[in-house]
């Protein structure tokens, strides 16, 4: 046993280790088409444009005509001929041109801003629709996750793939260079030819000063369309050539997370609280409930209507986000969801129409007791979002096959443009007044009614002739500060300071025309106390200070206060 233990092994070949590479497969890139070529130059053209026209110039009239032209250069180059977009994405697209319109009749900030926003998601979706290029269905929430991707995330995944196309095409033709080179040859040619043509001509002599004048304007235009530039054409590359749409489109389901008991016990809580708050109610119908309410409490009109709102507003806001996440990530049975899921929801759904039904009231209350403001109306509008919201969320629970998100997006687009065309700056301004002068209201926020803008000048005219002396000299007075920030006074008419069409609100020339009728219409003495309060205005800083009800300049301890004797505002400085 021990020898046959002791019998030796054969020694061992040393194989020297070599690591297995995997070969690096390099991405081969297609030359870019002769219509992919062109259009990227007209993209830099358009974002050249668009920086000039809208975002160096203020979205007005510029971003409408900027706007349409990218739509126009979009459309050419995405349209898809062996294939019809559908309606949905067409109605995108024509919603969002209507909505750019509204930026050169009205000057309204915060919704302005709005819609610039809601432009972007509609032009996304159109620009998918045209193109085919949907991962998602179209019905539901998914649709979403298209309109994220697109907007936020393909543009950057698609540079790698652009650049590989223009890289090869650039091996291939060398026309891109020998273009450079003309145009740097061309340079030291025009030095010599332009000082001539600047000597010949008044006119040209003109165009070069002011290219000259504001060359560092021009510089950073350029440089923010070079930036923009290539994330458009990367976006547009990728929707034309379908980078980004994916095997299976439509079929894809998403991940749900949420066990059914656990969405069951989570809304059960939920709704136990909105039972418990629909109980206390029943303390302003009967008697034997009264305990509830505080002691002391009384109910009045303007109590309930200022009280609660914005909170109510709130918990709708909320629930429409709960039952989504709820519907959308909770686990289901052979793809149906659970009657309790769907019971529980029915209920929170049925208790946010309640709450905005309480809401509407409560706002139709503090409408009548205070007035329209812009906020009050904006709020309505976004109340009737939301019930077209909870209306398509209850059919959906009974009908989940019913495509819901391409009307929410349509019906909910269509209202807040409608809004914007109705111009809430203007209708705030005249139901306030005609409230006012039929005493319906018993004042008049005139310092609020100026902060509104362009729209309101109309009405502040008509507050000039008011019987209450003090509500026509505040009207006045808000007149001269409105003429001195925003117009120039030349032969006794107003014109808009930006007289370039880039800067055009119709809003505002509507306004300075009826400010130069209104000026007209002055007597001699009063232009020239117009004149000289306008060149105070004009020259300071007032600011209208609502504790002490006066215009005042803090820097130079100056202001704008009414006397009662001599029935107008009085320009004073502070000892």
């Amino acid at each position: 046993m021990d020898n046959q233990n002791n019998v030796q092994q054969p020694q061992a070949v040393y194989q020297p280790f070599t690591p297995q590479y995997v070969p690096i497969i390099k991405k081969e890139y297609s030359p870019l088409e002769k219509k992919d070529s062109r259009f990227m130059l007209l993209f830099l053209l358009c974002a050249v444009i668009f920086s000039d026209f809208a975002l160096f110039k203020g979205f007005h009239l510029g971003f409408t005509l900027s706007y349409a032209l990218i739509f126009g250069v979009s459309t050419a180059y995405l349209w898809d001929k062996n294939s019809r977009p559908g309606a949905f994405a067409l109605l995108c697209g024509l919603i969002s041109l209507a909505g750019s319109v509204t930026l050169s009749l009205f000057s309204h900030l915060f919704v302005n801003v709005i819609m610039l926003v809601l432009i972007a998601g509609l032009f996304t979706i159109y620009c998918i629709g045209i193109s085919n290029s949907f991962n998602n269905k179209q019905g539901n929430f998914k649709l979403l996750f298209d309109l994220f991707s697109a907007a936020l995330i393909n543009p950057l995944e698609n540079l790698s793939d652009l650049f590989g196309s223009v890289k090869a095409g650039a091996k291939k033709d060398n026309k891109n260079l020998s273009a450079l080179i003309g145009i740097l040859i061309s340079l030291p040619v025009l030095f010599v030819i332009v000082p001539l043509l600047v000597s010949s001509d008044a006119a040209f002599e003109g165009l070069v000063k002011s290219i000259i004048k504001n060359i560092g304007v021009y510089i950073a235009e350029l440089a923010v369309a070079l930036i923009v530039t290539p994330l458009v054409c990367s976006y547009m590359y990728g929707k034309r050539k379908k980078l980004n749409v994916k095997s299976g489109t439509g079929k894809k389901s998403v991940k749900r997370l949420f066990p059914v008991s656990g969405a069951v016990s989570f809304l059960c809580v939920i709704s136990l609280v909105y039972v418990v708050y629909l109980f206390s109610q029943l303390a302003y119908f009967f008697s034997a409930f009264k305990g509830i309410l505080p002691e002391g409490y009384t109910h009045n009109a303007s109590v309930f209507a200022r009280r609660g709102f914005f909170e109510m507003f709130a918990v709708v806001a909320i629930n429409i986000v709960i039952i989504s996440v709820i519907s959308a990530f909770t686990l289901r049975k052979n793809g149906k969801a659970s009657a309790g899921v769907k019971g529980i929801s029915l209920f929170i759904s049925l208790f946010s129409l309640l709450m905005l039904a309480i809401a509407m009231q409560k706002m139709r209350l503090n409408i009548a007791t205070y007035g329209y403001s812009r906020n009050r109306l904006l709020v309505c509008a976004f109340m009737l979002m939301m019930l077209v919201v909870i209306a398509f969320f209850i059919i959906h629970i009974f009908a989940p096959k019913v495509p819901y998100m391409q009307t929410i997006i349509i019906v909910c687009s269509v209202i807040y443009v409608a809004l914007s065309f109705a111009d809430i700056n203007a209708v705030t301004a005249s139901y306030n007044v005609n409230a006012y002068n039929e005493g319906k209201l018993k004042s008049v926020n005139v310092e609020y009614l100026a902060d509104l803008g362009d729209s309101t000048v109309p009405e502040l005219i008509k507050l000039t002739e008011s019987d209450s002396k003090k509500t026509a000299a505040r009207a006045e007075i808000a007149l001269i500060k409105y003429s001195a920030e925003t117009a120039r006074l030349k032969d006794g008419a107003f014109i808009p300071k930006h007289g370039d069409f880039r800067y055009y609100v119709k809003v505002r020339s509507d306004a300075s025309k009826a400010l130069s009728e209104y000026y007209a219409s002055l007597s001699p003495e009063k232009k020239k106390d117009f004149d000289e309060k306008r060149d105070k205005f004009k020259n300071n800083s007032f600011e209208y200070d609502e504790e002490e009800k006066r215009y005042f300049d803090w820097e130079h301890d100056a202001s704008f206060k009414y006397n009662p004797k001599t029935e107008s505002f009085e320009y004073s400085k502070e000892e």
